[in-house]
């Protein structure tokens, strides 16, 4: 497995204390220990499974949107551009 690179450069005044404590964390095998926690696993923060209700990330269903899911704001787009074009002509009329 290839270990994520951090690229910091080499004129900031801490590097060489953080790429020292990096490869200290990677030679005594914490640094897969934390890559294995915080990317691999898919889990938030604290949390056992990734998930608020209790299952496993694998056992949700995550369903796409479709467009009739999104006909909501579809509606409100058409709304507002219809809104926009009377108050366009009432403001043409007026003048």
């Amino acid at each position: 497995m290839e270990l994520p690179h951090i690229n910091l450069f080499t004129i900031a005044p801490q590097s060489d204390r953080v790429n020292l404590a990096v490869l200290e964390l990677k030679e005594n095998g914490e640094l897969e220990e934390l890559i294995e926690k915080w990317w691999n696993d898919g889990a938030c923060a604290g949390d056992d499974d990734g998930d608020d209700d209790g299952g496993s990330a694998d056992e949700d269903d995550f369903d796409q949107l479709n467009l009739s899911e999104l006909a909501g704001a579809f509606y409100v787009l058409i709304a507002a551009l219809a809104i926009s074009v009377v108050v366009w002509l009432l403001e043409t009329r007026s003048k």
